[in-house]
């Protein structure tokens, strides 16, 4: 089974940011970590080495060591450090992708990630005002069914599935 690759992160109001990403190398992870945070902020992440370089262009880039069992730590300066927000955002998504959806198209990641992402934004909205922005956000937004089953991309480009085979040549 493949996995898709996901990236986020929680701003200060406790905002969640998530995207899928194509890949994980640091490179391409630094380059989102750059569109998706100021360079102003105080950075949290694991102890992931694809941080470590981008880490040093922000404010401030401050780790927590999952593989040693820290999820919280507090700096001589009794700041808190912990990534426990957006770790329990990729809780709700895996719950919701194997509770709700049991599986998930590879042709959709993003709106999956979207919808969590929208949901867990607007936790604290009654249902009623969430019901409202959500039909708000969706005005001029069209989904047709021929998008949602076709396997190549606007530029024919082959999406997802088995490779179609290749047409007989006609005979006359």
């Amino acid at each position: 089974m493949r996995k898709t690759a996901v990236v986020g992160g929680v701003e200060h109001d406790g905002r969640v940011k998530a995207a899928v990403v194509r890949s994980t190398r640091a490179a391409e992870m630094a380059e989102i970590v750059r569109t998706m945070v100021d360079e102003k902020a105080n950075l949290r992440t694991d102890e992931s080495v694809i941080y470590k370089t981008v880490g040093q262009e922000f404010a401030s880039h401050k780790r927590v060591k999952h593989a040693l069992g820290q999820y919280v730590r507090y700096d001589k300066d009794g700041e808190t450090v912990t990534t426990n927000r957006i770790e329990g955002f990729w809780a709700g998504l895996k719950r919701q992708i194997g509770g709700t959806h049991h599986s998930v198209s590879r042709k959709h990641p993003h709106r999956y990630v979207s919808e969590v992402e929208f949901k867990d934004n607007n936790r604290k909205l009654s249902d009623a005002d969430r019901t409202v922005k959500l039909i708000g956000a969706s005005v001029q937004r069209r989904l047709t069914y021929a998008e949602q089953v076709t396997n190549h991309d606007e530029a024919g480009h082959f999406l997802y599935g088995h490779t179609p085979a290749p047409k007989a040549p006609r005979t006359a």
